[in-house]
């Protein structure tokens, strides 16, 4: 084609290290630089995702060892470094049936995720987008199911963007999560009630949006094709636009990643 030069491209291993490396010197070279890249991990990278669960999780010593092997592969050195790492929890609402087995997260499970992310990117000297986020809330007694399902019924909305209802006390909540089986030799507790009260007082009232910064994120993309996020496209569940009112709630007084 008249005027069109090609790119002069380097020699890429066949191997791991070739495929990243290939990957981000081709979108940068074939693209105009309108745009952010990153690359994604997860909250399992270390071969299992109930760390976060255990009463000895260190999300320091995961995050280091999630941190290492990317230092390894080179994903984040050299000319085309990508700018920003993106982190997967598992797209299910956390108590709902397809994610219970491992991904139940109460409070305490929360902070070791978001400690893990603070380490990678404080290794990697880039910041965090959380994806894929479940958007589901933690009904109380009074709300029952009136706006969302108990096949949504989640910790991450209620956890990021907080709910006065609920404060400190886990027995204002639906009887019906309280009482949702666990099983016991992965959470240590049979209901989903007594892992929440192994938060120990735990605030849910709290935004912890406002408090993002402080781990390095600057960015939550909600929800996925089966799970709760600020609006429905029919396949992921209803919640009463309660997630929708959050963030109208929260944009009235955000807190920018500088």
């Amino acid at each position: 084609m008249a005027g069109f030069i090609v790119p002069s491209l380097p020699t890429f291993s066949d191997d791991l290290y070739g495929y990243i490396s290939g990957g981000e010197t081709i979108l940068f070279v074939s693209l105009p630089r309108m745009w952010l890249f990153g690359w994604q991990t997860n909250v399992w990278a270390t071969g299992t995702a109930d760390w976060v669960l255990r009463d000895t999780a260190d999300p320091v010593a995961e995050g280091q060892a999630i941190a290492g092997f990317i230092h390894e592969l080179g994903v984040y050195s050299g000319e085309y470094a990508p700018d920003f790492i993106a982190f997967d929890k598992f797209e299910r609402d956390c108590f709902s049936p397809d994610a219970l087995a491992h991904y139940g997260w109460n409070a305490t499970c929360w902070l070791n995720y978001l400690a893990m992310v603070k380490q990678v990117t404080k290794a990697l000297l880039t910041p965090a987008m959380l994806w894929q986020i479940p958007g589901g809330h933690m009904p109380t007694v009074e709300e029952g199911v009136s706006k969302i399902s108990a096949a949504h019924f989640a910790s991450g909305g209620t956890f990021f963007m907080g709910d006065a209802r609920i404060g400190s006390d886990p027995d204002t909540l639906s009887l019906q999560l309280l009482n949702t089986a666990l099983n016991s030799a992965t959470y240590g507790v049979p209901t989903v009630g007594d892992f929440l009260r192994k938060d120990k007082g735990y605030d849910w009232g709290q935004m912890q949006a406002l408090n993002l910064p402080d781990f390095n994120v600057f960015s939550i993309l909600w929800g996925g094709g089966s799970t709760i996020s600020i609006t429905t496209i029919h396949s992921n569940g209803e919640d009463g636009g309660w997630l929708a009112d959050k963030m109208v709630e929260y944009y009235a007084a955000p807190r920018y990643f500088r």
